[in-house]
């Protein structure tokens, strides 16, 4: 690409193409960046000869450039936007003004456009036309004041008072008026929201169209051309006064030099910046007074001339040839041009991107809203002070925020410390780059303000501290912190209360679903056994609710860990098929439960998976009727290595609506669902949030009456390939144990469960105790082979008690029998007790917990 763009700078010294640009006014420094262009050699550079015409009254510019086209350029004077609304073919090249000249000067008195009212006032026939909108813009009228057009001695009527007014420019008439020491005061139609617009640069959107490497050429030599009659005014103007006119002195000409800049603003915009959003503004105003329908954005991107693209070469081929032709007959002077040439545009480049930078630099150094100072580190003295700290301080003078001054400190104690953080810094990094530090600091008027003060190296000597204001910022972490505060006291009562009701629900059911069980099996006669299956069953179901609300609690505080191990899928899920089969044929269910390539052990973690699939098999199962069918499928892909799984069913389906909300907590398909089909509406909301923690996402599909299917796939890496299935662990089958046991249990409905379970395995040597303290004075006395130690006990709790046996040396198991099941109470319990049981007991649990430590009994 740069070597393209290089090629065509060398042919543009050969070739150069003919261009003129018509001006909106005669020889003066508002075409002063045209002139430098020419004169300076920029558009010869650019392989442009160009020829300056400038304004006389009779031109029309508009018409002589983009209807007959007599010039290729021109610099308008008016509002180009409506005659692009009016259907000109006009392509704006640059805006090289941000704000035009015209302004009214107005006698000392008058400071407001209003006081203009019945006022008399000069004004250029060539301006009528502007200060009629002006006014009416204002909601005034131009037969509101008495308009002078006569120039005739117009300076002396102004000195003497005979007219208040006169529009004019800021260059020409303020020249006069300052010269002679004449008081005034200008009203700028641009404080009134006015726009006034002055050295537009277009052209033909024939010609952009046509050749726009041309336009983008004129375009990039015009701009250079402004910046350098800036920076070399005084240069320009002995120029333009020697060559061009002689009608203005020199003084005059560097008068118009100064003004002209500030309305440029290249400080501000880069010279010839288009703002396409004033543009739209300005398009959507003249369509409305010309009553016309504009497609706004449509319409500026045509009338902003934009060309990036130096490879379009259709126009340029026959520089190709030129170019080839010549290079035969002087290759060695071509290529040590082009090595000269390099050398020279590199350094002509990095030299203006460093003035550029420098440039920004010192406007951002001013202008930021950071408070910056630069100091000396020799005798702590400040050197260069940006305006914000000043107006931010709300200083005057600069020296007065040095930082080594305790005046803007809290006090002499704030700023001692201040000091020696400062000191510690340099002992320690010996240079304070790096410095960083909250702190307070006070303005003049004595206001409190955060800062944040940073400090960076400038120079050899010189440091620069960056200062931001961190007021808010402090306020509002002080009220996160609260907020946080009260949140934390907020989860730790919500975990508190889980806890209690969790402990005090399950212990009564430990009792009632134990006895339940032991009377079921004693019980002959048929219709108390379905009663007390009913019984059975509502208690699980309570204990499944209780298990979501925990599950649901823990995942939302963020204390559900998802445990990463290997294991074997098939085995894990066939347990699966066992758990529903009963379920499934109780309400005439076909269950079909298909696994495919499960032929690898995978890392994952089986419970929550499991718990995933039951969840959604048991809802399946739940909302289908008798005689339909309900599938799972799980499936393992080992080249992606994800396992996917499905559950379809032929129930009752979820409505469309119903379907964004379904995993949300306590949500159901409808508020009858709960009421026939019982649950907490916490289950897919658990599931969800499961897979979501394994890497996957539960999603739906249903149709109301035909079914649903909910389906997710995670990642699994696999790992050994699963050689032959392997068996389930036989559950003991010692049901005959002998032992002396003291059960520690301050219920006696859960004291007389346990005693009975435990004779009915053969222990009849039973002791109570029913706290932690009787539990102490009885091992001190007796020798035991087993504790069975709850938690939750007046007087002293179970791990206290615990403790205390450890003191006194005896090494009897102690087992926790614990109502107490969230997280981390299991791994509590076992710091100082030798296993764990959850209530409602399982007997199966107490069953394995005597077979290990009552060997041999």
């Amino acid at each position: 690409m740069k070597i393209v763009v290089f090629i065509f700078l060398i042919v543009n010294l050969f070739a150069l193409e003919k261009v003129s640009i018509q001006f909106n006014t005669k020889y003066n420094f508002a075409v002063a960046g045209y002139i430098a262009a020419k004169e300076k050699g920029f558009y010869k550079d650019y392989g442009l000869d160009v020829k300056l015409v400038p304004y006389n009254n009779k031109s029309d510019i508009v018409h002589d450039v983009v209807r007959k086209h007599i010039y290729d350029f021109g610099v308008f004077n008016e509002n180009l936007v409506v005659h692009k609304v009016k259907g000109d073919d006009i392509k704006l090249v640059a805006s090289i003004f941000k704000r035009s000249a015209v302004v009214i000067i107005t006698q000392t008195e008058i400071t407001d456009i209003k006081q203009l009212e019945g006022k008399k006032i000069y004004v250029p026939k060539n301006l009528i036309d502007t200060i009629d909108e002006l006014f009416e813009y204002n909601d005034m009228e131009l037969d509101d004041v008495e308009v002078i057009s006569d120039d005739a001695d117009l300076f002396e009527k102004f000195k003497n008072h005979k007219i208040d007014a006169k529009v004019g420019y800021i260059y020409d008439d303020l020249y006069l008026l300052e010269k002679n020491h004449i008081k005034f005061n200008i009203i700028n139609p641009t404080d009134y929201d006015y726009l006034i617009y002055q050295g537009e640069l277009f052209t033909s959107g024939k010609l952009a169209k046509d050749n726009p490497i041309l336009v983008d050429r004129f375009k990039k030599a015009t701009i250079k051309g402004w910046y350098y009659a800036l920076d070399h005014k005084e240069e320009i103007v002995d120029l333009i006064y020697s060559k061009y006119r002689l009608d203005k002195s020199k003084d005059e000409l560097l008068f118009e030099a100064k003004k002209l800049e500030s309305i440029i603003g290249r400080y501000i915009y880069p010279i010839g910046y288009i703002n396409n959003d004033s543009l739209k503004v300005q398009f959507k105003q003249e369509a409305e007074e010309l009553n016309k329908t504009i497609d706004v954005e449509q319409i500026v991107k045509d009338y902003v001339f934009n060309f990036n693209n130096l490879l379009d070469l259709d126009k340029e081929f026959i520089y190709f040839i030129k170019l080839y032709n010549y290079y035969l007959e002087h290759k060695l002077l071509i290529w040590l041009s082009i090595l000269f040439s390099i050398i020279i545009s590199l350094f002509a480049y990095f030299t203006y991107r460093l003035k550029k930078e420098k440039q920004k630099i010192e406007t951002l150094f001013d202008k930021v809203p950071v408070v910056y100072i630069v100091m000396n580190m020799k005798n702590y003295t400040v050197t260069k002070i940006n305006e914000y700290a000043l107006k931010f301080f709300k200083y005057q003078k600069a020296e007065e925020l040095n930082l080594f001054k305790s005046n803007i400190h809290l006090d002499n104690e704030s700023f001692d410390l201040f000091v020696k953080k400062v000191n510690e810094h340099l002992d320690t990094y010996k240079t304070l780059e790096g410095f960083n530090l909250n702190w307070k600091l006070k303005k003049r008027d004595k206001e409190v303000v955060w800062v944040n003060i940073r400090v960076l190296n400038y120079s050899d000597n010189e440091i620069l501290w960056v200062i931001t204001d961190i007021d808010d910022l402090m306020r509002a972490q002080k009220e996160l912190n609260k907020q946080i505060l009260t949140t934390k006291k907020a989860m730790k009562v919500k975990e508190e209360f889980l806890a209690n009701m969790s402990h005090e629900i399950r212990t009564p059911l430990n009792a009632i679903l134990g006895f339940v069980d032991i009377i079921y099996n004693r019980e002959k006669d048929k219709e108390n056994k379905k009663y007390l299956e009913i019984i059975n069953k509502s208690g699980k179901n309570l204990l499944t609710i209780i298990n979501d609300i925990l599950d649901f609690s823990k995942i939302e505080s963020g204390k559900i860990k998802i445990e990463k191990i290997e294991f074997n899928p098939r085995e894990e899920f066939e347990i699966i098929v066992s758990l529903f089969e009963a379920k499934a044929s109780s309400k005439n269910i076909t269950l079909q439960i298909s696994m495919q390539n499960l032929d690898y052990n995978i890392i994952s973690d089986p419970v929550r998976i499991k718990q995933v699939i039951s969840n959604l098999i048991s809802n399946a199962i739940k909302f289908t009727s008798s005689g339909k069918k309900v599938i799972c499928n799980i499936n393992y892909n080992k080249n992606t290595e994800k396992l996917y799984v499905e559950v379809i069913d032929e129930g009752i389906g979820i409505e469309e609506e119903k379907l964004k909300t379904i995993f949300q907590p306590f949500a159901q398909a409808d508020t009858s669902t709960t009421r026939k089909f019982g649950g907490t509406g916490l289950g897919l909301t658990i599931s969800k949030k499961l897979i979501d923690l394994l890497g996957g996402e539960l999603k739906v599909e249903s149709e109301v009456n035909k079914g649903s299917k909910f389906y997710f796939s995670i990642p699994a890496k696999k790992t050994s390939k699963i050689l032959e299935k392997q068996e389930l662990k036989a559950k003991s089958t010692i049901q005959n144990f002998k032992g002396d046991v003291l059960i520690v249990e301050d219920n006696k409905a859960n004291q007389m469960f346990l005693k009975v379970v435990l004779k009915s395995l053969g222990i009849d040597n039973i002791t109570i105790a029913n706290d932690g303290e009787e539990a102490i004075d009885k091992v001190k006395t007796h020798q035991f082979d087993i504790i069975f130690m709850d938690e939750n006990m007046p007087k002293m709790n179970g791990i206290e008690a615990s403790k205390k046996i450890r003191e006194m040396g005896i090494m009897t198991p102690i087992v926790a029998v614990t109502a107490n099941a969230l997280t981390g109470d299991k791994e509590r319990f076992l710091e100082v007790m030798d296993d764990y049981i959850p209530k409602p007991v399982d007997k199966e649990k107490l069953i394995e917990v005597l077979s290990k430590y009552l060997k041999g009994k």
